[in-house]
């Protein structure tokens, strides 16, 4: 024989005992910035990045918190990445957190702590 070729459909019920698990599916790389800081509001950019994920938990959103208090929601079913802007009209210094909420209520979240100081701007 010269040449063959066998074409099997669908998904093999046997699995090799070598092979590994497909990973679990993790959050996109959540990176946040003020882009824009006037004395009487900032634009907060909030980028998701799942270029290097083999598998995206899908998001149901995300959530920004200042000085512990929750001032914006941003709804995403099913989304994955992108960049976002959140303007927030606020005076002084204070304390941002942007929470990842995945769609899954019991998977592991995460958050980024950014610093607003109008004295360094």
């Amino acid at each position: 024989m010269l040449e063959s070729y066998m074409e099997v459909p669908g998904q093999s019920p046997v699995k090799l005992g070598n092979a590994p698990d497909e990973p679990a599916p993790v959050l996109p790389v959540m990176t946040a910035e003020f882009t824009r800081v006037t004395p009487n509001e900032a634009t907060l950019a909030i980028t998701l990045d799942a270029a290097s994920a083999r598998s995206v938990a899908p998001l149901a959103g995300f959530e920004v918190y200042v000085d512990s208090g929750h001032v914006a929601t941003m709804p995403m079913p099913g989304g994955v990445g992108g960049r976002h802007e959140v303007q927030i009209s606020l005076k002084g210094s204070h304390n941002v957190e942007i929470r990842l909420r995945p769609e899954n209520p019991e998977a592991q979240t995460d958050s980024v702590w950014l610093e607003l100081s109008r004295s360094s701007r």
